[in-house]
């Protein structure tokens, strides 16, 4: 049987132990005009769909979901909160799988960043070669577009905007 819980800071929201987010059932106040009088009506909650986040921010394979007007919420730190409690100073998610979509309560623990590096290397490493970074570069300094070099290689563009500003693979 799914487990949902209250997540903290997002009223109206609760994450299960499966991984999903929902909206509750609420009521929902209406402002009609400046002269009419407003009115309430009852919205039902639905299980909230993810998707990918995306973003050069963001460039990894994390689920997100909205969580009201412009609120994006990741959905492992939605689920940490829930059955983890608050997120300890200096914490981030770490999924103990290595998987990032696998959101289950189960796989997930509050963890340093340095952990979570740790845990990248132990599931496999990151995705691309020395060789297929040298070659990214390249192709940058050629004047190759992003979108492009992310799908040849089959990242994000974020990932290539990354190692093209030295925030991933400085090393190589």
């Amino acid at each position: 049987m799914e487990e949902w819980r209250y997540i903290p800071g997002y009223p109206g929201y609760q994450a299960s132990d499966l991984g999903r987010v929902r909206s509750v059932d609420r009521p929902v106040k209406y402002r009609a005009s400046a002269r009419a009088a407003g009115y309430t009506v009852m919205r039902k909650g639905r299980i909230l769909r993810p998707a990918p986040a995306n973003n050069p921010g963001n460039p990894s394979g994390h689920l997100m979901v909205m969580a009201g007007r412009g609120r994006n919420l990741l959905v492992h730190t939605a689920v940490a909160l829930a059955f983890h409690g608050p997120r300890p100073r200096h914490a981030e998610v770490r999924h103990l799988d290595g998987d990032e979509t696998n959101n289950r309560s189960t796989n997930l623990v509050w963890g340093t960043h340095s952990q979570n590096g740790r845990d990248i290397v132990h599931h496999g490493g990151r995705k691309l070669s020395v060789e297929q970074v040298h070659a990214i570069r390249e192709m940058l300094r050629k004047g190759e577009s992003l979108r492009k070099l992310g799908r040849l290689f089959g990242v994000n563009s974020g990932t290539i905007c990354h190692i093209r500003d030295g925030r991933q693979y400085a090393h190589v």
